[in-house]
């Protein structure tokens, strides 16, 4: 199991969430005031293509520190993540 999948199941917090989403459900939720974009990609990545939501959490997945950083997020929140 990847590490994100395996992060994203410990911040899971509704039984029976979903981790694969196609691109219509992910506009879906896009559209939910609710939903906070988490943008795992590294600074490279971005520079290529700037992130899709102005107000993305970026966290750059290959970070040293992106465990901790990712647990300092609230549980309570919904994250849609790229």
């Amino acid at each position: 199991m990847s590490l994100l999948k395996n992060v994203a199941l410990q911040f899971r917090v509704k039984k029976g969430s979903k981790f694969d989403l196609n691109k219509e459900q992910a506009m879906e939720l896009l559209g939910d005031d609710d939903v906070k974009v988490l943008d795992v990609r590294t600074e490279e990545e971005i520079a290529k293509v700037a992130p899709l939501v102005e107000d993305a959490i970026i966290l750059d997945y290959h970070r040293p520190d992106f465990g901790d950083k990712l647990k300092e997020l609230p549980l309570d929140d919904t994250y849609l993540v790229v």
